[in-house]
């Protein structure tokens, strides 16, 4: 299901099961993968990556070209470049189950 009151940008794509909450807004070329919970005001940018399984609680922000792998929870802002396995360029790790709470990885 996704609110009235949600912005996706027309390039977004949104996979199946996905529940996303009021006053969300998901950038350009943004991809939220099957069974994801988007809650109220939270702010995803432009190229993200949110994977399978994962829940996104209100008013959190994911910046530009950040991924989230299966099974996380995210509180607060994290971004940008969280997504592999191992640090390349822009790219920090942080893998499945895992929750993420108020973290300090900006650049």
């Amino acid at each position: 299901m996704i609110s009235k009151k949600a912005k996706l940008n027309e390039t977004a794509t949104v996979g199946h099961y996905v529940f996303i909450e009021d006053g969300v807004e998901i950038g350009a070329g943004t991809v939220i993968k099957n069974f994801v919970e988007i809650r109220n005001n939270v702010i995803i940018g432009d190229n993200c990556i949110i994977e399978s399984h994962t829940i996104i609680d209100s008013g959190a922000t994911i910046r530009n070209k950040t991924g989230i792998e299966p099974f996380s929870h995210v509180k607060g802002s994290i971004g940008p470049g969280i997504y592999g396995g191992v640090p390349l360029q822009e790219r920090r790790w942080k893998g499945d189950y895992v929750k993420i709470i108020n973290p300090t990885c900006f650049e």
